[in-house]
């Protein structure tokens, strides 16, 4: 425990380093960094706390605005095997959770009521991603929808292929990428 006088504080290490343990100088270090009352003689001890799933940030959903409900389900559907998981209907919006069962991860869509005035994407959004076992037979299969897939793309690095991709954009322009699946693109 530290404190500054009136206050008492437990520093807990979610990660320390593997394979030692965290010294009491390593430990004031970083409670030092954190503020500049500390001082590592009014350290007493501390706690070694591994990270638990339970404590890690989990990524759940990413929303995008489309502009037809009917003709944006229909798409990530035929593209992607993604079902409505959930549509919940509001007087002046509806959000629309897309999900299979290959991935916990769900794409929201959600339809403002009223907009007919497509959504300008700007320059900051970038993509989706998702892979897929087969690159090759699902950029032939896409293209056959008539999703116009963009050619296949090779990253490569000291002679080792790092990434096989590309891309198709969905009825609202959003950008998705698809990976072949391997290494860390599981």
């Amino acid at each position: 425990m530290a404190g500054n006088g009136n206050q008492t504080f437990v520093l807990r290490l979610a990660h320390p380093r593997p394979g030692r343990e965290t010294t009491h100088f390593e430990a004031a270090c970083v409670v030092i960094g954190c503020h500049h009352l500390f001082s590592p003689a009014r350290i007493i001890g501390f706690e070694i706390k591994k990270a638990t799933e339970s404590d890690l940030a989990k990524a759940i959903h990413s929303m995008i605005r489309v502009l037809d409900e009917a003709r944006s389900v229909d798409f990530y559907n035929k593209a992607f095997g993604l079902e409505v998981a959930q549509r919940l209907d509001f007087e002046t919006f509806t959000l629309i959770y897309l999900s299979n069962a290959d991935s916990p991860f769900e794409v929201e869509l959600t339809v403002n009521k009223g907009r007919t005035e497509p959504y300008a994407l700007g320059d900051g959004y970038g993509h989706l991603a998702v892979s897929v076992a087969d690159l090759d037979s699902e950029h032939d299969r896409m293209g056959a929808l008539g999703f116009n897939p963009r050619k296949i793309v090779e990253f490569n690095r000291d002679g080792a292929l790092i990434a096989r991709f590309f891309f198709i954009e969905d009825p609202d322009g959003y950008k998705i990428e698809v990976l072949q699946r391997g290494g860390r693109f599981q």
